[in-house]
């Protein structure tokens, strides 16, 4: 794994992340990982993104205090969970679209809506290589 430094951008937060992370690359797919706390207080969680151009997909995995695993497919609706202090929930999550790290930018974007049961109806998630 080689390390790299990393910018996070969310909707769910107003400004960006910037942290250390370290990307790993095993022919078409790279990985991702990186340490995120963005409340004071916060315990750190732990992210592992997976990219996987041949399949359009990404799968963005949440270890920590509250756990989550989501799986992006452009077109299709696909089935994540978050495990909380108050339980576990399974959300659906319509992909719009995924733009790939490609020779012109070393970013991942995301955007994903989740079902309706949920604070955060439609989100962009941008990993950025800086």
């Amino acid at each position: 794994m080689t390390e790299i430094d990393l910018q996070i951008e969310t909707n769910v937060y107003n400004e960006p992340y910037r942290c250390k992370g370290k990307k790993h690359t095993d022919g078409s797919i790279v990985t991702y990982e990186w340490e995120e706390s963005r409340e004071k207080g916060e315990k750190p969680s732990k992210y592992r993104l997976t990219v996987d151009p041949q399949a359009k997909s990404c799968e963005l995995i949440r270890a920590g205090d509250v756990k989550s695993k989501l799986t992006f497919k452009p077109g299709e609706r696909t089935l994540g969970s978050f495990v909380t202090v108050y339980g576990e929930m399974e959300m659906h999550i319509k992909t719009m679209y995924i733009n790939m790290p490609n020779m012109f930018t070393r970013s991942v974007e995301i955007s994903y809506s989740l079902d309706e049961n949920s604070d955060l109806s439609v989100n962009t998630f941008v990993l950025r290589e800086i």
